[in-house]
């Protein structure tokens, strides 16, 4: 056997080898992506339950709703507030993207 053929069967050898872990990889990426679309899925039906039970209780309780809406309102304006406040310096609002003060 020369040596231009011990080269090629090494080189077919590695190419084998890098050939079976591609696939073990690709395997490995499809049963990721089958999981995401499972999960996906399941967050879906319970989006679509969730809603289902917000449809059902805005109309039998209205009054109650109006009140978690404005609760929810006030906490977030609360938070917006606070994280303006956290990225304000000397009384300016700094831009987090440029760094340019407003």
């Amino acid at each position: 056997m020369t040596w231009e053929q011990r080269q090629r069967e090494e080189e077919i050898a590695e190419l084998q080898k890098a050939l079976s872990d591609m696939q073990v990889y690709l395997f490995q990426e499809r049963e990721h992506v089958l999981r995401l679309y499972a999960e996906n899925d399941r967050l879906k039906v319970r989006a679509l339950l969730l809603f289902k039970e917000l449809h059902l209780f805005a109309f039998s309780e209205p009054h109650r709703l109006i009140e978690a809406a404005q609760k929810n309102f006030l906490v977030i304006w609360r938070e917006l507030e606070d994280k303006i406040q956290r990225t304000s310096v000397n009384g300016h609002v700094r831009s987090k993207s440029t760094g340019i003060q407003m």
